[in-house]
């Protein structure tokens, strides 16, 4: 089990002023329901969700995803791999057959994720 902890509520500014790796993010999951069988059902929230192609190298994120709090992170990861919310993710997984990996920030303050989500957005989107 991922012993994520929720970060601590930053102010926006505080948040613009950290480098992407200093955000928080969860440990490294594979995409596969198998690891997403792993994800803490209560984990409800506001998150952002980061994809990439390579677990060995912090190169900038291949994709990116953001919920609302309408539904827990697991459902939601469920319906990505199933092609429900995000059609472009299985041609993700299908062209990445070595596997593809993800990792999460979750709160519950829309602002706060606004703030990742433009410290994110703000380095290079590759794939």
């Amino acid at each position: 089990m991922d012993n994520y902890q929720r970060p601590e509520s930053l102010s926006i500014q505080e948040i613009l002023g950290k480098p992407l790796e200093a955000l928080g993010w969860s440990s490294l999951f594979q995409f596969h329901p198998r690891e997403i069988d792993r994800m803490p059902d209560s984990l409800r929230g506001v998150y952002l969700i980061r994809y990439r192609d390579d677990p060995k190298k912090l190169k900038p994120f291949s994709m990116l995803y953001v919920g609302r709090a309408d539904r827990c992170l697991k459902s939601s990861l469920t319906n990505q791999y199933l092609g429900k919310d995000n059609e472009s993710l299985p041609i993700f997984v299908e062209a990445n057959p070595s596997g593809v990996y993800f990792q999460y920030l979750c709160c519950e303050d829309c602002r706060q994720v606004e703030a990742y989500l433009i410290v994110a957005l703000d380095y290079p989107l590759c794939n």
